[in-house]
């Protein structure tokens, strides 16, 4: 009896661990329904009064299932919708391809105070499919370290 719940405990074990690398395999690679994921990285935040100057750095990976080609990707001012903190034109990203992207930007302090304690910024991308229906998608990001040679200047 003993022997049998050893086996059961064993498999249980296994499953779990199973579904937890599959979980964290759909995480990194935009499964689930995400378009598009990516990492993000500020670096020389300087004050000024409510704002803060920062450069603002993403990866965006393409998980769409088509090649991207003249697409816009925004950096969202949650104060003000019109007014992106940052739009980069023109952007083509390759399916299943990456692409580094750098801005430098002014935020409210109190934003970027949110990105730090674990709020995301909301970043989308404006893109035509082949049939010429505009999509806008949001990017699933995390904070991290972008490494990748930028693709826009």
């Amino acid at each position: 009896m003993e022997k049998r719940t050893k086996q059961r405990r064993r498999v249980f074990v296994l499953a779990v661990l199973l579904l937890g690398v599959a979980a964290a395999s759909s995480v990194l690679t935009g499964g689930q329904g995400r378009d598009f994921a990516g990492v993000y990285a500020t670096s020389n935040e300087m004050e000024f009064g409510e704002d803060v100057s920062m450069t603002f750095e993403v990866e965006i990976a393409n998980h769409s299932g088509a090649d991207l080609l003249g697409a816009a990707v925004q950096l969202d001012n949650p104060l003000d919708p019109e007014n992106p903190l940052a739009t980069w034109a023109s952007v083509e990203v390759a399916h299943k391809g990456r692409c580094g992207l750098i801005a430098e930007v002014s935020v409210p302090v109190h934003e970027r105070d949110s990105w730090r304690k674990g709020r995301m910024p909301q970043l989308s991308v404006e893109y035509q499919n082949a049939d010429g229906i505009t999509f806008r998608r949001p990017v699933e990001l995390i904070r991290g370290t972008v490494i990748l040679e930028r693709g826009q200047p």
